[in-house]
């Protein structure tokens, strides 16, 4: 029986990214055959879920460029603060060059 699946997805390129998933399991009990094929086939279940999400989100981008909505929910709080953080930086990085006198 598996108890739990994290996982990780990051950009590859600007049209294709890596999907990263582990699983574990309690190994102290033997899951029968048709247990590992039910985990099985809900763990792929989940993933052409995803699948099919991410390759909807990365059209919408294609297709709205910076107007794509912003949609998050609070499990993406972390790497929301972590990108206005950058977007901060950035922002000040590029205000400063804009200030400093050209040679």
């Amino acid at each position: 029986m598996c108890l739990h699946t994290p996982f990780a997805i990051t950009p590859e390129t600007d049209t294709s990214c890596h999907y990263f998933v582990a699983a574990s399991s309690n190994y102290g009990t033997a899951p029968s055959d048709e247990e590992w094929k039910t985990e099985n086939q809900f763990l792929w279940d989940v993933l052409l879920t995803d699948k099919a999400a991410i390759e909807w989100i990365q059209q919408s981008y294609l297709d709205m460029g910076s107007k794509t909505p912003d949609v998050s929910v609070r499990a993406d709080e972390a790497a929301l603060r972590f990108r206005r953080m950058l977007e901060q930086q950035l922002l000040r990085e590029s205000e400063s060059a804009a200030a400093k006198p050209s040679r």
